[in-house]
C-alpha cells in the first residue's frame, strides 16, 4: 500500500520479467496497456496472430509461445523490462518463464488478477471473438486458486494479488532500481594504465616474485610486467621467483601455453630464477601454502611490505 487513500502500490523492479496471471476476461490486457508502454507487453494473443493470422486459433498455442519466449528472452538480454500478457493459470506454462528470468539474472514479478468468475463471463460473453463456454473460465480459475499459495515456492519474488476491479483500478506501478543495477556506470578500467603500473611496481622493486593459481590470460598480464618494465628501468631481468599451481599440461592450454622454461626465453623470468610447478588442485593447494606461511613467525616479522602512493599515476616504494 501507498500513503495516497486508496491507491493500491505494486512496486516492480525497474528490469524485471513481469508475469500476468487470470483467466480470460480478468483484464491482463487492459491493466498492461494502462500502466506499460505498448513495446513493453508481449500477448500470447498477438504472437498467436503472427504465426497463424488469427489470435484465437489455438492449434497455433504451441509455436507463438515459442515466439513469445523468442521475443522475451531478447528483451531480458538488451536490458529491458518484459511483461507478460497470457493467462500463465497452469505452473508449466509459467516454468519456462521463471527459467527465463533466472537465465538473464532478472526478478521474476507475478502480478495476479483473480476477479470473480461472473465478471469474466460477462467480459467474454460481449466480445464475439471469444466463442467457449463459461466452464472454460471455471477451469483457468480453479487452476489459478490452486497455484496462488505456492507462486513464490516457484521462483515468482514478488506476488501482487489484486481481487476486484477496484483494486485494480486503485493499483499503481512503481518502478524501483535494485542495488545491483550498474548499467549506467561504463566502468573505472584504464588497461593501458594497469600496464604501466604493474611496470612500475616491478622497475621499483629489487626482486619480484609471483605466484600463480591457474592460467590464462592474468597470468600472463603478470609475467610480462618485466618485460614491459624495462622502458622504465633496463636492470630489469625478470621475475626472480616463480610459483604455479595448475592441474593441467601446457599442450592442452591450462598453462596458458605457456611453461617457465619458455617465460624465461621471453625474459619473463630470470635465467637463474627459483621455480616450481605444482600439479594439484587449487582448493587444495592454497590452504596448504597459506597454512605454511603462518607458521613462518619469524619469516613473516621480517617481511617489508611496499608503499604504495595512490594518484593520477601509482608510485611505489619497494
Amino acid at each position: 500500500m501507498t500513503g495516497r487513500p486508496g491507491v493500491r502500490e505494486i512496486d516492480i523492479p525497474e528490469l524485471s520479467l513481469v508475469v500476468l496471471i487470470g483467466a480470460s476476461g480478468c483484464g491482463k490486457s487492459t491493466f498492461a496497456a494502462a500502466h506499460f508502454a505498448r513495446t513493453e507487453v508481449i500477448s500470447s494473443d498477438f504472437c498467436r496472430g503472427l504465426v497463424a493470422d488469427d489470435e484465437n486459433d489455438q492449434s497455433a498455442s504451441g509455436d507463438a509461445f515459442d515466439l513469445l519466449h523468442f521475443i522475451a528472452s531478447k528483451r531480458l538480454a538488451a536490458g529491458r523490462l518484459t511483461v507478460i500478457d497470457a493467462t500463465n493459470v497452469q505452473s508449466e506454462s509459467r516454468k519456462e518463464l521463471i527459467r527465463l528470468a533466472r537465465e538473464h539474472d532478472v526478478l521474476p514479478v507475478a502480478i495476479v488478477l483473480d476477479l470473480p468468475e461472473q465478471v469474466c463471463a460477462s467480459r467474454n460473453a460481449a466480445r464475439p471473438d471469444r466463442q467457449f463456454g463459461p466452464h472454460v473460465i471455471r477451469r483457468q480459475r480453479d487452476q489459478l486458486r490452486r497455484s496462488l499459495r505456492g507462486l513464490e515456492r516457484e521462483g515468482f519474488r514478488r506476488v501482487h494479488v489484486l481481487r476486484s476491479q477496484a483494486e485494480v483500478d486503485a493499483a499503481l506501478i512503481t518502478r524501483t532500481r535494485l542495488f545491483n543495477d550498474l548499467r549506467d556506470q561504463a566502468g573505472p578500467f584504464d588497461v593501458i594504465g594497469d600496464v604501466v603500473e604493474t611496470a612500475r611496481i616491478a622497475a621499483e622493486s629489487k626482486n619480484t616474485g609471483v605466484i600463480y593459481f591457474g592460467g590464462g590470460t592474468p597470468k600472463n598480464f603478470v609475467q610480462q610486467t618485466e618485460v614491459t618494465a624495462i622502458i622504465m628501468n633496463t636492470g630489469v631481468t625478470g621475475h626472480k621467483y616463480a610459483m604455479q599451481v595448475v592441474t593441467d599440461a601446457p599442450h592442452w592450454g591450462g598453462l596458458s601455453g605457456c611453461t617457465f622454461e619458455e617465460a624465461q626465453s621471453w625474459g619473463k623470468i630470470k635465467k637463474d630464477a627459483s621455480m616450481v610447478s605444482c600439479h594439484c588442485d587449487s582448493t587444495i593447494a592454497m590452504p596448504i601454502l597459506v597454512s605454511a606461511l603462518l607458521e613462518q613467525k619469524q619469516l613473516l616479522k621480517r617481511r617489508r611490505c611496499p608503499k604504495f602512493t595512490m594518484g593520477r599515476e601509482l608510485g611505489i616504494k619497494a
